[in-house]
């Protein structure tokens, strides 16, 4: 799975740097992990099929992403949201 994370900004889309993505089973237990770059961008692999993805930084309220098909090449856009907005 790959994608990149935006903020809905005034001016448009603009990228999120350093958003963190957890891939958690159904129970809640973690078992991926990674960082959106510079450009918002990030890579996650071998997620299985149950996989809920969340998406998080301080200052932006955290969400959610689920369910997808991981037997298929998956390219997700997320926007993210401030808290208090």
């Amino acid at each position: 799975m790959t994608g990149t994370i935006y903020e809905n900004t005034p001016s448009g889309l603009v990228p999120v740097t350093g958003a963190i993505l957890s891939g958690e089973d159904p129970m809640g237990i973690v078992f991926a992990r990674t960082r959106s770059d510079l450009a918002g961008r990030f890579y996650m692999c071998q997620l299985p099929p149950e996989a809920e993805i969340s998406v998080s930084k301080e200052g932006y309220k955290v969400q959610s992403v689920a369910p997808f098909d991981m037997t298929q090449p998956t390219v997700l856009k997320i926007v993210l949201e401030r808290v208090g907005l």
